[in-house]
């Protein structure tokens, strides 16, 4: 039977690349935060990292406790499933992340990896194309400003719209940087075990009704 997980993350893609373009057409999207390559590249590489290593602490129970990183990370770059997983479980937990877990008011910078020894953090299977981790990352920042839109409007003027929060956005660089921090620290509460647990919860579901 086909993992069900093997699908997922090309229909959320499929799914993201559609919305984005009907957004365009409609000029909704006027104003996006767009981060340079290299950004990018790490915030793909902290995502990667956290949902690889999740999974690396779900797997490391039992009789599988004695596994090192390095020798896990060589078994997920070898297994297609395993990456599929990886891959489904990141989809899944940015697509669910809680609007009210955004934080609007962080006045410090968001520092990535710094928890993490340098040596292993750098191990891990690649699992984004730049263009899908590209597309993965306008997701959350579409969720970090529809959440900031929200914050802002309960507290601003009645009628407050989204046209004058993107104004407000494209005019005011603190306004844009307490985005930005938002969506930063967003990155790092992401759940990944729980999306990985609900993953298997569903596969075991699936291949339990088609028995």
């Amino acid at each position: 039977m086909k993992n069900q997980a093997d699908s997922k993350p090309a229909k959320f893609f499929k799914n993201f690349r559609t919305l984005f373009r009907t957004a365009r057409n409609l000029k909704v999207l006027r104003y996006l935060i767009f981060f340079p390559p290299h950004e990018n590249e790490l915030y793909i590489l902290f995502l990667t990292y956290q949902c690889e290593f999740a999974l690396y602490q779900i797997s490391t129970t039992g009789a599988n406790e004695d596994l090192l990183w390095d020798e896990f990370v060589q078994i997920l770059r070898r297994s297609p499933e395993l990456l599929s997983t990886a891959k489904a479980a990141i989809q899944r937990a940015v697509e669910q992340f809680p609007r009210d877990q955004f934080d609007f008011d962080i006045s410090q910078p968001v520092k990535f990896f710094e928890d993490h020894d340098k040596d292993e953090t750098m191990q891990m299977a690649r699992l984004f194309s730049e263009k899908d981790g590209f597309m993965l990352l306008q997701r959350f920042v579409l969720q970090a400003e529809a959440a900031h839109f929200s914050h802002l409007a309960g507290s601003a003027k009645p009628r407050y719209t989204w046209k004058a929060y993107l104004k407000a956005l494209h005019r005011d660089s603190s306004l844009r940087q307490t985005l930005i921090r938002a969506f930063q620290d967003g990155l790092k509460k992401i759940d990944f075990e729980t999306a990985l647990l609900a993953l298997a919860e569903d596969l075991t579901k699936t291949e339990g009704e088609s028995t």
